[in-house]
């Protein structure tokens, strides 16, 4: 997944690097960075999806921890 992850990266830097080429040449600056675009929205969605897993993680545990807690204190 990397590898393809890094080809993305620097096919989105080329493209980004042309368009500012060409657009220099008509004395026009856009300062495109694909590329880095590119990472961070791809990086993102892997943080957020890390993020929803351990959300999911600690609502089962919790729910666990609440049935052992009301299962001791019921067999009192």
């Amino acid at each position: 997944m990397m590898y393809f992850k890094m080809l993305g990266f620097y096919f989105c830097e080329f493209m980004g690097s042309f368009i500012n080429l060409i657009f220099s040449i008509f004395k026009v600056y856009p300062s495109l960075d694909l590329g880095i675009k590119f990472l961070i929205r791809a990086e993102s969605q892997r943080v957020l999806g890390e993020m929803d897993t351990l959300d999911n993680d600690r609502e089962g545990r919790e729910k666990e921890a609440a049935s052992l807690k009301e299962s001791a204190y019921g067999n009192e």
